[in-house]
């Protein structure tokens, strides 16, 4: 994403809303490989991408 020049920042709703879709389809390629599919998991995997996401941004 880029920024502009006034140097706004981007919210967290923004930047969940903006990779969410890229979020879901990562945990479900990941899960794709499992022969047995686990809904558990794959909101495990949901949820740790957008806790990853929030961290990323505070940094």
């Amino acid at each position: 994403m880029l920024k502009s020049q006034s140097k706004e920042k981007i919210t967290i709703e923004e930047l969940v809303d903006s990779y969410s879709i890229n979020i879901i389809r990562t945990a479900r390629k990941m899960i794709s490989a499992r022969i047995n599919f686990d809904k558990w998991l794959l909101e495990d995997l949901i949820q740790q991408g957008y806790v990853g996401l929030i961290e990323a941004q505070r940094d």
